[in-house]
This record gives C-alpha cells, structure tokens and sequence, in this order.
C-alpha cells in the first residue's frame, strides 16, 4: 500500500493534469493572484525588516514567474494580434512588479491584480461558451447516430 505523502499536492498534481487548457489559465490567474496578495498584504505592514522584505520580493517572484509563463505559452501564430496584446499586457504587468518591488509600493501591485481580474473573468466566459457549444453540438450529433443506426437497420 502506497501513502500520499502530501495529499494536497497529489490533489493539486491530478487537477493541473486533468484540467482543460482553458481551466489551466485560470489556475494560473488564481495562482498569481493569490502569491500578489500576499505581497501586497505583507507591504501593507508599517515597519518591514529584512525577512519580510524578502518575503514580499519572493511573492512578487512568484507571481512575476506566473505571468511569465502565461506569456511565453502564447501561440503567436495561430493567436494573431490577441496574443500579441496579451503578451503586451504580460510584459507590462512584469515590469508594473519589478517597480513594486523595487519600491515597495502597493499601487503597481493593485493594477496587476485588477488586470489579472479582468483576465481571469474573460477565459471563464470562454470556458462557459465553449461548453455551451459543447452541449448544443453533442445532441445534435448523437441524432444523427441514431438515424445512422436506424437508416443501417
């Protein structure tokens, strides 16, 4: 018998591993949402020693690790001029983190955060249509078995 030695990250694994490529991008807002937060939670603290100048930097690393991944996923080929405003936006979003890291200003952060939103937004709507032509395609399909069927009887 074989133990889970980290049932959430076992958990975490199978999700990513089963997830369709559009849940997959929202996985990575949410991710990078949630490492900002964090960043700008602990930039939000009056007094910041070292460790939690580290902390913020490691946050932002992440979520700037994030988008980077986002961009350099883009098919720019067959994605025309949305992937290459999206990888416009991506950029931006890097270097809006880079200065709030460097200044350990907040207001970067809450842009990035807010463009995140707004993108996160706009795949489930993808998502959501995407199915919706799913289920209106699979009826429709399977009429068209039952009268091979039929017709073959």
């Amino acid at each position: 018998m074989t133990t889970v030695a980290n049932p959430y990250a076992e958990y975490k694994r199978t999700q990513v591993e089963t997830s369709s490529p559009g849940k997959l991008v929202v996985m990575l807002y949410d991710g990078a949402i949630k490492f900002l937060i964090q960043a700008k939670i602990k930039m939000s603290r009056k007094e910041k020693d070292r460790k939690q100048i580290e902390e913020i930097s490691y946050s932002l690393k992440r979520a700037k690790a994030i988008i980077n991944e986002l961009a350099i996923t883009l098919d720019m080929k067959q994605g025309g001029d949305m992937a290459k405003n999206l990888l416009f936006l991506y950029e931006f979003m890097i270097n809006q983190l880079i200065t709030a890291d460097i200044d350990l200003d907040v207001a970067p952060v809450d842009r990035v955060i807010g463009m995140i939103k707004e993108l996160r937004e706009a795949w489930l709507e993808v998502i959501k249509n995407s199915q919706k032509q799913e289920q209106e395609i699979l009826p429709t399909d399977n009429i068209q078995k039952e009268k091979r069927f039929y017709a073959a009887v």
